[in-house]
């Protein structure tokens, strides 16, 4: 099990998301009415087998999406969000190669996976953004080469926007259980699902029951909402 400590500072007022549904967004620049990216298209079949029929809403940065060189771009082209009962499932795009192959590194034997995160909805209405903005700055982690991968856990501090009665201080990752990694149109592609978690409970993985708890955590659907 892999441990890290990132420090996150993205204040909420930086990020001036609104939902939409998915035909009135912007989809990566590919605007209405034109076709969607091939790497695009495939996260959404992946998700359309565990939420048939849904049209997910979703949210994008205002700023230049990571294939657009210029200064200031996002490290994902946007994100996901589908209604899954008792929480709402986020997923990231950008993270995989949405348009064509581009680092010949990512071949059919290599796998590059999205972020995804299931936050519970506590009553509410609408999805909130602190979710949004958290799978943003960790997938600009990923993006500027950390490691993510299964069973690896990092401690943020508490998390900007979360319910402060929840305590997070970090998460968990682990290969989504509800997606397998499979060929895409660009190279295998996966889905890893962050949990967040306390302090305590990553005191605890940080001791060497890393093992016990992200066990215990794919074999529960109830412990993979945070």
């Amino acid at each position: 099990m892999s441990y890290h400590r990132l420090a996150l500072d993205f204040p909420m007022g930086l990020f001036s998301k609104i939902f939409s549904r998915k035909e009135s967004a912007d989809r990566g620049g590919a605007g209405h009415g034109v076709r969607v990216p091939a790497g695009w298209a495939f996260i959404e079949s992946l998700f359309a087998e565990l939420y048939p029929g849904q049209t997910p809403k979703h949210a994008a940065l205002h700023i230049a999406p990571q294939r657009d060189l210029r200064l200031g771009r996002a490290s994902v082209e946007g994100t996901h969000v589908y209604d899954a009962g008792r929480a709402w499932h986020y997923v990231t795009l950008g993270l995989t190669d949405l348009y064509d192959q581009s680092d010949a590194s990512y071949g059919p034997n290599g796998i590059r996976c999205e972020l995804s995160l299931r936050v519970a909805k506590r009553d509410s209405a609408e999805p909130p953004l602190w979710p949004v903005a958290f799978l943003g700055k960790i997938g600009s982690h990923v993006s500027q080469g950390s490691v993510l991968a299964h069973a690896v856990a990092f401690r943020t501090g508490p998390i900007a926007g979360a319910p402060a009665d929840a305590g997070f201080e970090g998460a968990a990752a682990l290969l989504d259980p509800a997606i397998k990694p499979r060929p895409g149109p660009f190279g295998k592609v996966g889905v890893i699902l962050l949990v967040g978690l306390t302090g305590r409970e990553l005191d605890e993985m940080a001791e060497g029951r890393a093992g016990r708890l992200i066990a215990d955590i794919a074999a529960d659907p109830a412990k993979q909402i945070t």
